[in-house]
């Protein structure tokens, strides 16, 4: 699936740059679209957490999705009629019914056929609205596209390219709000560091503006991504994803960091606060024993006993969510795997004042 995936990507990326509009040197493109009033549902396809945004004009349905252990965003389309809708991008298909407070029905891909439920959560004074960036060198590949012959390499026919989703948040608390968006913007501009870590970049636009000094003989697509996973009375999670490819390459690469943002101060949530000191060891046996149960224990870069968790956590109402980037733990090959431990196998293991305190999980 993966393969396919790629190499569809490859024919849309050399038909694109192809394309009459992509003879320019550097191109910007940007679109702003504010959703200050799309609905925000939590819940399960299956038994996978995902996170929907919905939009609703009259009939027509809008809609973006991210499983929120993974990079990317899913884009649907569709319709409501009396409270039944369909949604569909790709291959994927939604159907059911849609009613003041939840999305119900099934889900299917043309292969698998799963149930899902979402809730609406009631989130005050808060909206989030997304900036598309988009910036292309093709100066390198429109002189190659001149001189093709039996040794040019379709990569040297690609435009080197950098794409933002950035995300921002209105918040009725205008400090907060400015916090929390200063700091989104400044942990994308460390993501620009993703082909060298000598990079350094203080704003989106010098970020954008780094394809103009590209390589004649190391061109790139490089994305970024903004994605709302999670907003509690306190919380709010997100992530950051990124995907790169060098042309070239033998497979392109992506991770995904995750943030968890106390409301109540603007800072991000760190494991320590969370867990009382000393329970690190403990945690883990924990995290082992659910990881295997649910990816199996062969094919992994660690030792019976010596599983570690990383800092990579997604606060969820009935558990913590770690995940794992490609060839953190394992190969290539075994994407991203993650592990979700339920607070009712480690309470213990928690402070009895933090910011989970909301979830009243004790009782």
């Amino acid at each position: 699936m993966k393969s396919f995936f790629y190499l569809l990507l490859l024919i849309v990326l050399f038909s694109a740059c192809s394309s009459p509009e992509n003879k320019k040197i550097a191109s910007t493109v940007e679109n702003t679209t504010s959703i200050h009033q799309t609905k925000v549902y939590f819940g399960k396809i299956g038994k996978y957490p995902i996170t929907l945004e919905l939009a609703i004009d009259d009939k027509t349905l809008n809609a973006k999705y991210v499983y929120n252990n993974k990079c990317e965003t899913i884009e649907l389309k569709g319709e409501i009629l009396d409270g039944n809708f369909t949604l569909s991008g790709g291959k994927e298909r939604f159907e059911g019914k849609l009613d003041s407070t939840s999305i119900t029905g099934s889900w299917s891909n043309g292969k698998k056929k799963f149930q899902f439920k979402l809730e609406e959560k009631d989130i005050p004074f808060f909206s989030v609205s997304y900036k598309t960036l988009k910036k292309e060198n093709c100066k390198y590949a429109n002189e190659n596209r001149k001189h093709i012959n039996d040794s040019t390499n379709y990569w040297d026919t690609l435009c080197t390219s950098i794409d933002i989703q950035l995300m921002s948040f209105i918040f009725n608390d205008k400090s907060l709000e400015q916090k929390i968006n200063s700091f989104i913007e400044k942990e994308v501009c460390e993501f620009g560091k993703g082909f060298d870590d000598n990079l350094s970049f203080k704003t989106i636009q010098q970020l954008l503006n780094s394809v103009n000094k590209q390589n004649d003989e190391y061109g790139y697509e490089h994305s970024i991504s903004c994605n709302l996973i999670e907003r509690f009375e306190n919380i709010l999670t997100f992530s950051i994803s990124d995907y790169s490819y060098g042309f070239g390459a033998a497979h392109p690469n992506h991770f995904s960091v995750m943030y968890n943002i106390d409301l109540k101060t603007g800072k991000l949530i760190q494991l320590e606060e969370i867990f009382k000191k000393g329970t690190k060891n403990q945690l883990n046996k924990i995290a082992e024993k659910l990881f295997i149960q649910e990816n199996g224990s062969e094919g992994w870069d660690f030792e019976q006993g010596q599983f570690e968790l990383n800092s990579d956590f997604i606060i969820q109402k009935d558990g913590l969510l770690f995940t794992f980037d490609a060839y953190e733990i394992g190969p290539y090959a075994a994407g991203d795997p993650f592990v979700f431990i339920p607070y009712s196998m480690i309470k213990k293991l928690l402070k009895s004042e933090s910011v989970l305190i909301e979830f009243n999980f004790s009782k």
